[in-house]
C-alpha cells in the first residue's frame, strides 16, 4: 500500500563533512560573540566631554552613589540630577516615596551639597521605570538651558539607558553614558551567576522592545 496521495519524494541538500566542519565552527564563533561580546556591548561606557549636567539613576546602590559623586567633583557638572520611580518594595513604611528623591538623600548624607543636586522624580510609575523617568527628566530640562547631559548607569543596562533617554531626549540635547561596574557578578564571567544571566537575557529582550517600539 503506497500513501502518494500523503506523502510526497523531493531532492534535499545535506551538509558534507567539510560542510558540516565549517557550519559547526561559524556557529560556535557565533556563540562566542554573544558570550564574550554582547554583554561588554550592553555596559557601554561613552562620557560626553564637557557635559552640562550629571544624570544619576536613582536605583543605583550606595557604592555607586559614592562613584558618582566622585565623577561629580572631578569634573565641572554644574549640577547632578537624580531620576527615578516610585519605589517597588518598602513604599509604604519609607520616608522617601521614589528612588530619585531617595537617591538625592543618600547623596546628601554623603556629603554632597544640597545647591548641587535636583531630583526629578516620575511620579506615581512604577512601571517601564528607564522610559519614565527619561519623560519626567525631559519635562523638567525643557524648563532649563541645560543642553548636554550624562548618564551614570550600571553594568550591562546602560546601553539600554543611553538608548532610552537620547531617545526620549531627542535632538535638542547631547547625551552620553557612563556605565559603573556591577559588582555583584564578573561581567567577563556573566554566565557563572544567576543575576548575571538574569541580566543578560532581561536586557537583550527590553533592549530589543525598545529598538522596535522607540
Amino acid at each position: 500500500m503506497t500513501f502518494e496521495w500523503l506523502l510526497i519524494k523531493r531532492e534535499c541538500y545535506c551538509f558534507t563533512k567539510t560542510g558540516l566542519l565549517m557550519f559547526l565552527f561559524l556557529l560556535s564563533v557565533s556563540f562566542i560573540v554573544v558570550i564574550m561580546w554582547l554583554p561588554l556591548f550592553y555596559a557601554v561606557n561613552e562620557p560626553l566631554d564637557n557635559a552640562d549636567i550629571l544624570v544619576v539613576e536613582g536605583w543605583l546602590d550606595d557604592r555607586q552613589l559614592i562613584e558618582a559623586m566622585v565623577i561629580f567633583d572631578k569634573s565641572e557638572y554644574q549640577v547632578l540630577i537624580t531620576t527615578g520611580t516610585v519605589l517597588n518594595q518598602g513604599y509604604y513604611l519609607s520616608e522617601y516615596k521614589d528612588w530619585a528623591t531617595l537617591a538625592k538623600s543618600s547623596l546628601l548624607a554623603m556629603g554632597m551639597p544640597d545647591d548641587q543636586l535636583i531630583s526629578v522624580p516620575a511620579v506615581s510609575v512604577s512601571q517601564e521605570r528607564t522610559l519614565n523617568s527619561a519623560k519626567a527628566l525631559s519635562k523638567y530640562l525643557d524648563s532649563t538651558e541645560y543642553r548636554s547631559l550624562n548618564i551614570v548607569s550600571s553594568g550591562m543596562h546602560a546601553r539600554r539607558t543611553w538608548s532610552v533617554f537620547q531617545s526620549v531626549l531627542g535632538n535638542k540635547y547631547k547625551v552620553g553614558v557612563i556605565s559603573l561596574d556591577d559588582r555583584s557578578y564578573d561581567i567577563d564571567a556573566w554566565w557563572k551567576s544567576s543575576k548575571g544571566v538574569r541580566d543578560f537575557i532581561s536586557e537583550s529582550i527590553k533592549l530589543s522592545y525598545d529598538i522596535i517600539v522607540l
